[in-house]
């Protein structure tokens, strides 16, 4: 992706999603409507201020605590012959209960292919950028989903950007 900031990463992302009819819109300011994800970026900031790019273990669970329910941990893959996939490692219950258990499996294998580019280029641009955005998005499939997330990088224990920890909240369209 080359050298971008932050705000350039996130306008490039909502030109790209205007021009494909993408249904979300991204935000590097991380202004919430949610106080829950408010509590979670302060949470990330904090450990990232301490040791970087935090990992998953430097996020200690009671840290997470109200927002477990709707947190999911992505694992970046890279496949000599699918190219980069995400595998889900963790799906929170309110997310399962609305997309289903994938814990284990890659989204390319439950997202259809007309939709994977949308779900890959904001997680890309997540990962590559080393930086968080706020989203809010429609899923199409569900008429009464809207919602907003807070997306964060995560790294390896090797402290390599490669895991993606999203946390959303649905709510009926307005």
């Amino acid at each position: 992706m080359g050298i971008v900031t932050l705000t350039d990463a996130a306008e490039m992302l909502n030109a790209r999603a205007r021009a494909e009819g993408w249904p979300f819109e991204c935000d590097s300011k991380l202004n919430f409507d949610r106080r829950e994800l408010t509590l979670l970026r302060d949470v990330w900031r904090s450990q990232a201020a301490k040791v970087g790019l935090p990992s998953r273990n430097d996020l200690a669970a009671h840290a997470l605590k109200s927002v477990l329910r709707h947190l999911s941990i992505l694992d970046q893959v890279r496949d000599p012959k699918k190219g980069t996939r995400y595998r889900v490692l963790h799906v929170g219950s309110s997310i399962a209960a609305v997309m289903g258990e994938k814990t284990g499996s890659f989204i390319d294998e439950s997202v259809p292919a007309e939709l994977l580019p949308r779900w890959t280029a904001l997680f890309d641009t997540i990962v590559e950028t080393r930086t968080p955005l706020r989203t809010r998005f429609e899923i199409e499939q569900l008429d009464y989903a809207s919602g907003e997330a807070f997306l964060a990088p995560l790294s390896s224990e090797a402290r390599e950007a490669n895991i993606l920890m999203s946390c959303l909240y649905l709510k009926p369209r307005e």
